[in-house]
C-alpha cells in the first residue's frame, strides 16, 4: 500500500496541472515542524512554532495550513516522505521522479535475491547500497546524495540504523563511481552488493538474511 501511495504523490506531484507555487514556503515550513493537520490542537502549535526571516509571517497561515487545500499535502503527510525530501522534490520534479522510479526498482531486487527483507539486515543493506548506485549512475554523487541524506534526514545521525544506511549509500556511490562506464551497470552493480554483503563490507545491525540462494 505504501507504494501506490507513494506513486499517487508523485503523478500529483509532476501532473501537467500541479502549480508548484501552490507548494509555498510556509508549507514546506509547516511540514518541517511535524505538526499534523486536522488535530484539535493544530493551531496553537502552529501559530507558537519557531520561525526565521523567511518564515516569520508562516503563523499568519496557520488556520489554511492546519487545512491544507492541495491534494499533493495529504499524500505528503501520510507516505512517509521526510520534510527534508519533500522540500527538494517540489524543487527538483524531474530528479524526484527518478529517485522514486530507481527506489521501485531497488526494491524488486531486494525481493528477487532475498526470501525476507528485514530492517537492519542484510537486505536492508543490500536495499540502500543498490538504491545509491542506481541514483549516483542516473544523477551523479552529489544529486544522489542530496537525496539520500534527505532520506535519512528523519532520524539524529546517531541514530545506528541511521549510521548503517549512510555507511551503505557510501558504499554504493563509491561502487557506482567505479563502474560507471560499464555497458552491463545495473547487473554489476547487484553482483558487487551482493560480493560485499557475503564478505562482511557492508554494515548489517541484526545479521542472519543471508542472500538466497540462486542469487548472483
Amino acid at each position: 500500500m505504501m507504494w501506490q501511495m507513494q506513486l499517487i504523490f508523485w503523478l500529483i506531484l509532476l501532473s501537467p496541472n500541479f502549480s508548484f507555487s501552490q507548494t509555498t514556503t510556509c508549507q514546506t515550513w509547516f511540514a518541517k515542524t511535524g505538526i499534523r493537520s486536522n488535530t484539535s490542537d493544530c493551531d496553537i502549535k502552529c501559530s507558537s512554532a519557531k520561525v526565521d526571516l523567511s518564515t516569520f509571517d508562516c503563523t499568519n497561515q496557520c488556520d489554511q495550513l492546519c487545512k491544507p487545500p492541495e491534494a499533493v499535502n495529504k499524500y505528503a503527510y501520510y507516505i512517509g516522505l521526510t520534510a527534508d525530501e519533500l522540500s527538494l522534490s517540489i524543487k527538483n520534479p524531474k530528479e524526484a521522479m527518478v529517485v522514486y522510479e530507481q527506489q521501485q526498482i531497488t526494491q524488486s531486487l531486494v525481493q528477487s535475491n532475498f526470501n525476507v527483507d528485514r530492517p537492519d539486515s542484510e537486505s536492508d543493506a543490500f536495499r540502500h547500497f543498490m538504491w545509491s548506485a542506481l541514483l549516483t549512475n542516473l544523477l551523479g554523487a552529489k544529486t544522489a546524495s542530496l537525496f539520500l541524506n534527505a532520506h535519512e534526514s528523519g532520524l539524529p545521525n546517531s541514530d545506528p540504523g541511521t549510521q548503517m544506511d549512510k555507511y551503505n549509500n557510501d558504499l554504493g556511490i563509491k561502487a557506482a563511481e567505479k563502474l560507471k562506464n560499464s555497458k552491463k551497470f545495473s547487473s554489476e552493480v547487484e553482483i558487487e552488493a551482493l560480493t560485499q554483503i557475503k564478505s562482511g563490507k557492508l554494515k548489517v545491525l541484526k545479521p542472519g538474511n543471508l542472500p538466497a540462494k540462486g542469487a548472483k
